[in-house]
């Protein structure tokens, strides 16, 4: 869903790509790659100008560093908890963590913001998201609003679901609403899915 949603967010009087930072957790499967073909392509609008996260071993910091991508550790591996454990009142959001990614989107001339659904969107305090509201744009691997939560591919393999999806959405102010719905994709699932294989096919479809 990468191409529509990045043409409905561009100004139609720019003729130059949105610079997007890509904010991530820990998880081992990412869209980047994807990213990075489809902004070699002169007709998409948007390039990966810096990825960031809050675990310095995060497996998408270390593609974009192979890539040759700038990126970015901010706080520390115990500041990003799970959404699973933000939920539980482990975390709670810190405006330190959207002061110092405010201080590399500023830094990097960010345009966008992209959160992956392995980020605790809780750590993006209301000021934050007001700021940025229009340009903070989170994606979830799962066709929202069914399955909500960090375990949604889990959730589609283990109740033998038959498809899943992207659902991308442009975020607000309010960190207890998801956003509106910008875009969504369907996947298939296959009887013989592994949360890992399903999880791959959803971020390469």
């Amino acid at each position: 869903p990468y191409p529509t949603f990045f043409r409905s967010l561009q100004d139609p009087r720019s003729i130059s790509k949105a610079r997007v930072l890509l904010l991530g957790g820990s998880s081992p499967t990412t869209p980047l790659q994807a990213l990075l073909e489809a902004a070699e392509m002169p007709a998409f609008p948007a390039e990966v100008s810096a990825v960031a996260s809050g675990n310095p071993q995060s497996p998408v910091l270390l593609q974009a560093r192979a890539a040759g991508v700038d990126t970015y550790v901010i706080g520390n591996v115990e500041a990003v908890a799970s959404q699973a454990d933000a939920s539980a009142g482990v975390q709670k959001p810190t405006a330190s963590f959207s002061r110092q990614l405010e201080v590399v989107i500023r830094n990097t001339n960010t345009d966008m913001v992209i959160v992956l659904d392995d980020f605790n969107l809780s750590l993006l305090d209301t000021a934050f998201r007001q700021s940025w509201y229009g340009k903070l744009i989170t994606i979830q691997a799962a066709l929202m609003p069914t399955l909500p939560g960090v375990d949604a591919i889990q959730s589609a393999v283990s109740l033998g679901m038959r498809v899943t999806g992207c659902t991308v959405y442009r975020g607000i102010p309010d960190a207890a609403a998801p956003g509106s719905i910008l875009s969504q994709e369907m996947t298939r699932v296959d009887p013989s899915d592994t949360p890992a294989t399903l999880h791959a096919r959803v971020v390469l479809e």
